[in-house]
């Protein structure tokens, strides 16, 4: 199976462009992306919930709330006709404009498929394939996750509200580890604070400690964030699909 790699950042930044052109779904596609402050870019690309045991995002009564084989960041965009976007969106998007960004997303790309229609990326594997940024270097390439059966790779962004104070440090691509079959603890010490890149009522879903890892990933992907799984020797997509 093809190998996925990580990518996510501000807009502005050189190689921003990646994720956001990454509509081919033999190529690539977001998560989700934010603008600062008012609005959201809208739906995620190529990335499909694939929870079928989950049909609506976990703990949401508001009207719209279906997950399963919705759009990734439909928890932001269909819910409640968006209303919670702007919430969510001053809570990422709008702390990164003291970066140089007015809009940010999270993605990926498909390794060997990106490379064969838009040539290597410059630079040795060392360089681009680091998951995490370089003492706040902008990351301009995309990144490794892991390749383990035991784990999931989580992917989201650095940002003020989010936990990371240091402007240089702010407006990358971060991605952590949870373990297979204890998904929900991880993303609780992880998961963005209400109106801070989550929504600010429960009512719009919500994690909890009693969810399952299907239960989990629909809420995160809802909103918008990536989850990976490693097969053993590659990176694939865990509770999604680009179909």
């Amino acid at each position: 199976m093809a190998n996925y790699l990580t990518v996510g950042g501000l807009t502005s930044d050189p190689y921003g462009a990646i994720g956001i052109q990454a509509s081919n779904p033999l190529t690539g596609g977001t998560f989700g992306g934010w603008d600062a402050g008012t609005s959201q870019n809208g739906l995620g690309s190529n990335v499909f919930i694939d929870t079928p045991n989950v049909s609506t995002i976990p703990a949401s009564t508001v009207a719209n709330n279906a997950c399963n084989g919705e759009r990734s960041n439909c928890g932001v965009v269909l819910q409640d006709g968006g209303s919670e976007a702007g919430n969510i969106n001053s809570g990422i998007a709008g702390s990164l404009t003291t970066v140089g960004g007015a809009s940010a997303y999270v993605g990926y790309i498909i390794d060997d498929n990106w490379t064969a229609q838009n040539g290597a990326f410059a630079g040795d594997a060392a360089t681009w394939g680091n998951p995490t940024n370089n003492n706040g270097d902008p990351q301009t390439y995309p990144g490794n996750l892991t390749t383990s059966n035991d784990l999931y790779s989580i992917t989201m962004l650095s940002w003020e509200r989010g936990g990371e104070p240091q402007i240089a440090e702010q407006g990358f691509r971060i991605s952590y580890n949870a373990s297979v079959g204890n998904l929900v603890d991880t993303l609780l010490k992880i998961a963005p604070p209400a109106s801070g890149g989550f929504p600010s009522n429960i009512f719009f879903g919500r994690l909890d400690v009693s969810q399952n890892d299907e239960q989990a990933a629909a809420v995160w992907l809802a909103f918008g964030y990536g989850l990976f799984k490693g097969n053993g020797t590659n990176t694939i997509p865990a509770f999604w699909t680009t179909t």
